[in-house]
């Protein structure tokens, strides 16, 4: 091998390494930090969510069920108005779902409360991308 083939080489691996780098900063740049939700917004919703799964579970009958789809509509109208559950919409109408449809036994539990924790902690913890981009890849 003479000198201007391995100058040749270098020159290359120069090239792929600047090029995997611009890669490596256009990615970091596109995928930006998403905003927190606040403290006071998430024990608001907490509050909202868990008092509709308690009316719901010790009333139940017609009177819960109406006073969870009113939960329900402010949940909705909370997540469409503040900016950090906007992002989280998929997580929020789950639990939504999941308390609205009259399967006896699953709509028993507390989904809208636990949705709302997880949306929280989800905006709040880079573990938990972290743990959700995993879980994506297995899929």
């Amino acid at each position: 091998m003479t000198e201007q083939e391995e100058l040749e080489i270098q020159e290359e691996l120069e090239q792929e390494r600047a090029r995997a780098q611009a890669d490596q900063s256009k990615k970091s740049e596109e995928k930006p930090r998403r905003k927190p939700m606040g403290l006071l917004a998430a024990a608001f919703l907490l509050m909202l969510s868990g008092s509709g799964d308690l009316i719901e579970l010790f009333t139940a009958g017609t009177l819960g069920y109406l006073v969870g789809l009113f939960i329900d509509f402010l949940l909705i109208i909370a997540t469409l108005v503040y900016a950090p559950l906007r992002k989280e919409w998929k997580v929020i109408f789950s639990g939504i779902f999941l308390e609205t449809i009259p399967v006896p036994f699953l709509n028993v539990g507390p989904w809208r409360t636990a949705t709302v924790m997880w949306a929280f902690l989800r905006s709040r913890n880079k573990n938990v991308e972290g743990l959700i981009s995993m879980a994506e890849r297995f899929k």
